[in-house]
């Protein structure tokens, strides 16, 4: 039996994050579902990086493979050059930066499980964060 799990730990600094680079990206999401996701993004002032992002969210990950092996990860989400709306309800898309395509998987992941699964239901915010192990066994095909 597949047994993985994958647990998502927020950063509040953005040493965790270098490094990174960006691995792909994901339509449709609103800010407010990443702060109900992650929580409270990292904000920068309009002369930070280089004013190439205004906000983000680095998330670790610790996964465990069906082998009982963890894997070790780290996975930005971001805007890019003013990307996203000022509205924290209206879509846009997100950059995934990471170390590897495995980090980009990882945070496809975490929206599976959000879109998929009634963890959305538990916490008001961050209800990705709250040292869970998730459950990756069901069928990433039809989720």
């Amino acid at each position: 039996m597949n047994n993985e799990t994958i647990q998502f730990i927020p950063c509040e600094n953005g040493g965790f994050a270098t490094g990174t680079s960006r691995q792909g990206y994901i339509e449709n999401v609103t800010t407010d579902q990443l702060i109900e996701m992650f929580g409270d993004p990292i904000c920068y002032a309009p002369n930070e990086m280089g004013g190439k992002v205004s906000m983000e969210w680095i998330i670790e990950t610790q996964k465990t493979n069906s082998n009982g092996e963890t894997e070790y990860g780290v996975f930005t989400l971001y805007d890019w050059k003013g990307s996203r709306p000022w509205q924290n309800d209206h879509e846009w898309t997100v950059n995934i930066g990471g170390k590897s395509i495995d980090d980009y998987w990882n945070a496809l992941d975490a929206f599976r499980i959000f879109d998929n699964t009634d963890i959305r239901y538990t916490q008001d915010k961050a209800c990705m964060a709250h040292a869970v192990l998730h459950n990756l066994n069901f069928d990433k095909e039809t989720a």
